[in-house]
């Protein structure tokens, strides 16, 4: 059974500061920002190519916790996401797949194209710390 590696990125609002955290449960490692900007990934991500190509789930920006979960439990995580999430990755350590959920238009607090780069950058392999 090949195990699940889910990359999420949460942009927690009403933090000024970044914090990372990781956990792991059934297989699955979560990773979470939390902070009102989007951690921008290393420029060598813009270029780099993608392990595998990303499926793209769109949604309210309200509906993206929502989505993060139940994309994670399809491919067999069991992550219950914080309540506000900017975005988030989901992939495998073969890179049978990638699944990135978005919000279908900008917040307050960042841009559907800062939370695309960070995420995008997460299927060509990037993890932060």
């Amino acid at each position: 059974m090949k195990k699940l590696v889910a990359v999420f990125f949460a942009a927690l609002v009403g933090f000024q500061s970044q914090a990372y955290a990781h956990s792991v449960k059934n297989d699955v490692v979560v990773a979470f920002a939390s902070g009102k900007n989007v951690l921008a990934p290393p420029a060598r991500y813009k270029r780099k190519a993608f392990k595998v190509k990303p499926t793209y789930f769109h949604v309210r920006p309200e509906k993206v916790r929502a989505k993060c979960r139940q994309v994670s439990r399809q491919y067999g995580g069991s992550w219950n996401p914080p309540a506000r999430i900017g975005g988030c990755a989901i992939y495998a350590t073969d890179w049978s797949y990638c699944a990135i959920v978005l919000p279908n238009e900008d917040t307050q607090w960042y841009t559907v194209d800062e939370l695309k780069a960070h995420e995008d950058a997460h299927c060509k392999d990037w993890k932060h710390r």
